[in-house]
């Protein structure tokens, strides 16, 4: 778990409180399935993109899809407004992406 913690706060920490464990932990429950699995087999067994891939049946482009976006929804949950200056610069308009 200490791995995905310190994938999701971008390393800024060391250690992480019980409290904040069981946060990420519940806010990982709330993802699909996929991207669980993917952040499963990545950061807590270990596995390549390519096992991953091999793992979830899906092409390798889509297993670093699945767990990139897992880490951007808990990212953006946990460090508000990380993406904010990336959002200004890609979406100029809006400032954020539309669905």
């Amino acid at each position: 778990m200490e791995n995905i913690c310190k994938a999701v706060m971008c390393n800024t920490q060391n250690y992480f409180s019980e409290v904040q464990i069981e946060a990420i932990k519940e806010a990982i429950k709330r993802l699909p399935e996929d991207q669980q699995k993917g952040l499963h087999l990545k950061y807590t067994r270990q596995l390549s993109i390519k096992e991953i891939s091999l793992q979830l049946g899906v092409s390798i482009t889509t297993s670093y899809s699945k767990i990139n976006r897992a880490l951007f929804i808990l990212r953006n949950e946990f460090n508000p407004g990380a993406y904010e200056n990336m959002y200004q610069i890609l979406y100029p308009e809006t400032g954020k992406p539309t669905a």
